[in-house]
């Protein structure tokens, strides 16, 4: 059995007024929604060193974004996620981000993994103008929504972006593409190495829309959430565990950014969950 925790860190170099906002700024709710306006005036970007085993990257963070702000102002790690993705990942390994946001897992595994193709999936206007902002020579940034079909255009419907529930869509032609990725697949000849699944709800409705993809990719890690986390979502957790079994992901892990750990599970858990076809343990 499959546990253990990775020594993983994050050190950031802020200038001297942004040192002094992080000291009196309180954390409480809502707090990004000032600082995203006081660094319109004040320098935003920083430089964070991300530091893993035997491997250091330098990557900047921009505070306009709210992302970015919890994870200097509040220190938040997210680390072990991209960090699996890193283990896992062929070296010309093709990556799938579903709901990349601003694009922190991108930009960790392009600068480590400079050989491999990043696919960075983002619906949100606001995140995609960040995950632009930072994509590398082998990021190809897609400002679609993905789901189970192919509508021409949705609008989201309570869209995740510092909002405490769930995304759905509707139909619209004012709206942006929704596509699958069987149909993104096939169009262009893709075999993605590793899918990473983030979308606030809509979890289910991407995996339906990957069916054929699934049986050859040989890593997806997807957000589970707990159906009253995602307000307005046809949700349910034990689906998507039901799905991976019957596709042959006989593996699971649940992994945790908070704990840097990664840990074989044999049952449903809510979190972030690493389903595979064969053991990892050679990689860790």
């Amino acid at each position: 059995m499959l546990s253990k925790i990775i020594n993983l860190e994050q050190r950031f170099k802020p200038n001297i007024p942004q040192k002094f906002i992080k000291i009196l700024t309180p954390k409480i709710k809502g707090y990004w929604f000032f600082l995203t306006l006081l660094f319109k005036i004040f320098p935003s970007k920083l430089n964070a060193l991300i530091i893993f085993p035997k491997n250091e990257i330098n990557l900047q963070l921009d505070l306009k974004d709210p992302y970015q702000l919890d994870i200097f102002f509040k220190n938040k790690y997210e680390l072990m996620e991209p960090y699996i993705v890193y283990k896992l990942l062929p070296t010309k390994g093709i990556f799938f981000d579903v709901g990349a946001n601003c694009g922190w897992y991108t930009r960790i595994i392009s600068n480590l993994k400079s050989e491999s193709i990043i696919y960075a999936f983002e619906p949100n206007k606001k995140a995609f103008n960040f995950l632009k902002e930072f994509c590398s020579e082998n990021t190809i940034t897609l400002p679609v929504a993905v789901g189970k079909d192919n509508f021409n255009k949705v609008i989201p419907i309570n869209p995740f972006y510092r909002q405490p529930s769930g995304t759905y869509f509707k139909n619209s032609t004012k709206g942006i593409n929704l596509i699958s990725l069987d149909s993104f697949c096939s169009k262009h000849k893709l075999t993605p190495d590793f899918i990473k699944v983030d979308v606030e709800g809509f979890e289910l409705e991407v995996l339906k829309g990957a069916s054929k993809i699934i049986e050859t990719c040989k890593f997806l890690l997807v957000e589970v959430n707990s159906k009253e986390s995602v307000e307005g979502c046809k949700y349910d957790p034990n689906l998507i565990f039901e799905i991976f079994s019957e596709k042959g992901f006989n593996f699971k892990y649940l992994v945790s950014n908070k704990e840097n750990s990664i840990t074989e599970i044999y049952s449903l858990k809510i979190g972030s969950i690493l389903f595979c076809k064969e053991k990892i343990d050679k990689f860790f």
